[in-house]
């Protein structure tokens, strides 16, 4: 049995392509973190947690996701999309 994705982590969410993405899942109502470097002064909507982490670090990123409570990884944007597109054609599989 798999678990709804109800969590997301997001890196590059103040790049170009990351607001719409955040918007996105925020409109499909996922839980969404947005990941930054410790010196960044991109802002983001209250929904939102900032959780800065040292993207040289596998260490900073691996303690922010496990944190986070992150138990799967989206490697493409392609997998984001279809995850999105399944939370908002059959909201009953998310618990």
């Amino acid at each position: 049995m798999s678990i709804p994705i109800r969590t997301v982590a997001v890196a590059g969410a103040s790049g170009n392509l990351g607001p719409a993405v955040l918007n996105q899942l925020l409109a499909a109502e996922f839980t969404v973190t947005a990941l930054t470097r410790a010196d960044s002064r991109s802002t983001f909507p209250s929904a939102i947690k900032v959780v800065p982490v040292d993207y040289d670090s596998l260490d900073s990123l691996t303690a922010a996701l496990e944190h986070e409570g992150v138990r799967s990884f989206c490697d493409s944007y392609q997998q984001l999309i279809a995850c999105i597109e399944t939370k908002l054609s059959q909201p009953e599989l998310v618990t």
